[in-house]
């Protein structure tokens, strides 16, 4: 008969007294608790370190290369916000270029019709913030950008037709400048040099040196010729489509009233008469009675009239 093997442990004390044997399943047990420790402590430190001699540090790699790709993505929404401004820019420019050649403006319905693109086609559920989302978000705001771009060529292709089909209209839409010279004070509400008030700037006005000629920004007749206490001497001239446009604070008036004008004729001269603290043309332009920004209406000569 087989004899079932037994295991003892002995406590001996220091003094040699009270020697305890203990022995059967507690002992067992007690093994094979300590170990399963043992074997926990080194899975739990060596893991990492088998791992990575497993995988050849692919793990590592993958992570340098999502941080990369997540600063690449950044830079990119950066710069696709970036020529969102400049399109924003763009949109408002082309809008007014409309206005000038008497085309009506494209309806918001038709600016805001998307282009599906990359979210129409790929429908899975993106984690909010991870990599996937970012990137379909920037995809989504180049497909618009896309869009803007092939309406904006179409309106400029049409306002382009639109002013070489009818030239005698074009003539007599104020678009040069009446003067070389750099812009001192533009359009719109600005504190007065002389109150220091905040208060409406009804004009643009050109910094020149004194004497240098003025010319007319479109055909016309001179409506008006005079001296006034703030423009000075000054120059109002129709445009018989509802615009006009003034010339203010000059040195000397080359023209008489009723007078038929050209664009780029001469018709005063730079100076600071009236309210001015330099020498300088103040220059206006008027649509049906309403004062407009003249710089919307600044576009070289050659592309206007050729």
């Amino acid at each position: 008969m087989t004899r079932r093997r037994r295991f003892t442990l002995v406590m001996v004390p220091h003094n040699k007294d009270g020697v305890r044997q203990l022995g059967g399943p507690f002992v067992l047990c007690c093994g094979l608790i300590l170990t399963f420790l043992f074997v926990l402590g080194v899975w739990s430190i060596g893991s990492t370190y088998v791992v990575s001699i497993f995988d050849g540090g692919k793990l590592a790699n993958l992570e340098r290369e999502n941080q990369v790709l997540t600063a690449r993505l950044d830079e990119l929404d950066l710069l696709t916000q970036t020529f969102e401004e400049r399109m924003d820019r763009l949109v408002a420019r082309e809008q007014e270029a409309r206005v000038v050649v008497g085309l009506p403006d494209i309806h918001p319905d038709v600016r805001e019709v998307g282009v599906g693109g990359y979210e129409d086609m790929f429908r899975y559920e993106d984690t909010p913030g991870s990599p996937e989302a970012f990137a379909t978000a920037i995809q989504g705001k180049l497909d618009r950008l896309i869009r803007d771009v092939q309406l904006e060529k179409a309106s400029l292709v049409a306002i382009e037709e639109k002013a070489k089909s009818d030239q005698h209209y074009w003539r007599q839409i104020p678009t040069v400048r009446p003067v070389g010279g750099p812009t001192s004070s533009p359009f719109g509400m600005r504190d007065d040099p002389f109150t220091g008030l905040r208060r409406m700037h009804p004009g643009f006005d050109i910094a020149a040196r004194r004497g240098e000629l003025v010319r007319v920004t479109a055909d016309g007749v001179v409506s008006k010729t005079g001296l006034d206490v703030n423009y000075g001497r000054f120059i109002d001239v129709d445009h018989s489509n509802g615009y006009t446009t003034r010339y203010g604070h000059l040195s000397a008036i080359d023209t008489e009233r009723t007078a038929n004008v050209v664009r780029g004729a001469a018709i005063g001269r730079v100076g600071k008469t009236g309210r001015a603290t330099n020498y300088h043309l103040h220059y206006e332009v008027r649509r049906n009675g309403r004062v407009v920004d003249p710089a919307a209406y600044f576009f070289p000569e050659e592309v206007i009239v050729d």
